[in-house]
């Protein structure tokens, strides 16, 4: 089990946006490696719903404008 939330740390979003907007005076791979996120398990819940969302929204709208032109 522990080596499975491992991977699912790994692969959440949260875990790589975080890691890029934190400003906690680590390298950003220390704040990947750490799995931390944003710092913040409610921020870390919202951005791991939300950017799946917004990507799969952008990825339609740029796929209409292709198919338009």
């Amino acid at each position: 089990m522990r080596n499975l939330q491992g991977f699912l740390t790994f692969i959440s979003p949260s875990t790589w946006v975080g890691a890029a907007t934190r400003n906690n005076g680590r390298s950003y791979f220390d704040n990947v490696a750490s799995g931390e996120g944003f710092g913040n398990d409610t921020a870390n819940l919202l951005s791991d719903l939300t950017i799946p969302l917004a990507t799969n929204g952008i990825r339609n709208v740029a796929s209409s404008v292709t198919r338009y032109s």
